[in-house]
């Protein structure tokens, strides 16, 4: 028997392959520089390659963050009447402009900054097409905010929403999660995490069930909506599940970002 031969990997494969180990902004824009000027003329494969890195960088997070980074580091050049706001056609007119001398990812940041601020419900703008540096920075802020809303929901829920990691925290067997039970819970896996025969496996569940535990004490009557009880700010499955669900992730929720050949066009194309 044949051993099986993995198929080659393609654009669109790379691009999400890239991005999966990056965790910052310049990280993935210099990972995406790196990779499509290793393709030079390939804009069919490098608008796939860009396309699958912008879909995986909209769920992470760091696809907005990237396009506020454009935005500061570019804003005086961009507000080119002088008036203290970039305008949605300043900011395209800049990449026109530029479209030989800015990076494949700053195209994309820029184009993704350009499209938010011609969305008035993006909090970027105080009228339609017009952006502020101060507001590029609330705008990062709101939406590292949501996204961490997002991470934290979902990580609650992995670490607390079945039944036999909840009832290992609901001491009382109340149904719910006190702060009181909590924080003994904290306690707890920190004296299992210091003993020198703890397993790593044991030792990954507990660090991502403390990470949990401390959200959920920090935003404990947020998370407690939902759980149909109007004086208690206790915690259930159902609460905790009710939190993750009203916190989806923003780059889902917004529609896939579409990469176009100017974004990934050598000068002189």
């Amino acid at each position: 028997m044949t051993d099986r031969v993995p198929p080659p990997e393609t654009p669109a494969d790379r691009g999400h392959r890239v991005i999966e180990r990056e965790v910052t902004a310049s990280g993935a824009s210099e990972a995406i520089n790196k990779e499509i000027g290793q393709h030079p003329g390939d804009t069919k494969g490098n608008k796939e390659f860009l396309q699958a890195a912008a879909v995986d960088l909209q769920k992470n997070g760091l696809l907005p963050e990237m396009a506020v980074d454009f935005g500061k580091k570019h804003f005086k050049e961009m507000d080119t009447d002088k008036d203290g706001y970039a305008s949605e056609a300043e900011i395209r007119r800049a990449l026109q402009k530029n479209q030989d001398s800015f990076t494949p990812a700053e195209r994309l940041a820029g184009n993704y900054l350009a499209d938010k601020i011609a969305d008035t419900k993006s909090g970027l703008t105080y009228h339609k097409g017009l952006t502020t540096e101060a507001l590029l920075d609330k705008y990062k802020e709101d939406t590292a905010t949501k996204y961490s809303e997002y991470r934290n929901g979902q990580e609650a829920v992995k670490a607390f929403g079945n039944d036999k990691d909840f009832a290992a925290v609901d001491t009382d067997k109340s149904g719910s999660l006190s702060a009181a039970e909590m924080k003994e819970k904290l306690a707890y896996n920190d004296r299992r995490l210091s003993e020198d025969d703890v397993s790593e496996k044991t030792k990954d569940k507990f660090e991502k069930e403390n990470k949990a535990l401390k959200y959920m004490l920090e935003h404990h009557s947020e998370m407690a909506e939902g759980n149909g009880y109007s004086v208690s700010y206790d915690l259930n499955i159902k609460s905790i599940k009710g939190y993750a669900s009203r916190h989806s992730n923003p780059g889902i929720t917004e529609g896939k970002y579409k990469v176009t050949d100017n974004m990934v066009r050598a000068a002189g194309d």
